[in-house]
């Protein structure tokens, strides 16, 4: 499940908070308008031992339902950073006393269900839709692509990496056998003395010789 503030940049998404009379059955995604509605949810000390005592509750009834799981899994997914905590502020959907990094922190500890979600949950079927929505966008399919092929280039790369650094080994044991450094100093001295260093500065230049008339 993408971030709340994933959804914001990549779709544009805007989150609203439902009336108070609404509930988690009436969690919806309005794609044309680009609203994703949840209900108010005030936030307490004591509030992730609630969450988890009810969807224990319902885990045990008899009722088959796991709509409280898949809204705390739906909460807990768009929930990754302070910023998602922000943003469901400003939208009037999170209330309470806790602080940003507590709700974040409090999110990441509950981890997500691995049962099979109820698939007439609205919070399973809104949380579906978003992500395919997400998965769809077309800047996430090209970095997708972008990663892919740079894993597939990667992959390759590696016993590439491993062949140069054996020949850089190599190449520096020979020059700590053969001495490398003296043998390229005294090719260079050889190459000055041949070009350079021979001419003495007070030598005079040839002159041209002198021309007689007959």
């Amino acid at each position: 499940m993408p971030s709340a503030s994933r959804l914001k940049a990549i779709l544009k998404i805007e989150f609203e908070a439902l009336p108070n009379c609404c509930g988690i059955g009436d969690i919806y995604l309005d794609e044309n308008n680009k609203i994703l509605y949840l209900p108010v949810i005030t936030l307490r000390a004591n509030s992730e031992v609630i969450l988890r005592n009810l969807a224990a509750y319902e885990a045990t009834s008899k009722v088959g339902s796991t709509q409280i799981r898949d809204y705390v899994d739906l909460m807990c997914g768009i929930i990754k950073s302070e910023k998602d905590v922000k943003l469901l502020k400003d939208s009037g959907i999170i209330d309470g006393e806790l602080l940003d990094g507590e709700i974040v922190k409090m999110c990441n500890a509950m981890t997500k269900s691995d049962e099979k979600p109820d698939e007439q949950s609205k919070a399973h079927i809104t949380g579906k839709q978003a992500t395919d929505l997400f998965h769809d966008a077309g800047i996430v399919k090209a970095c997708k692509f972008i990663m892919k092929c740079f894993a597939g280039c990667v992959k390759y790369m590696k016993p590439l990496f491993a062949v140069l650094v054996l020949l850089f080994l190599a190449l520096q044991s020979f020059c700590e056998i053969f001495d490398c450094r003296r043998r390229s100093s005294y090719g260079r001295a050889a190459f000055d003395e041949l070009y350079a260093g021979a001419l003495d500065a007070k030598a005079r230049l040839m002159l041209p010789r002198k021309v007689y008339r007959y």
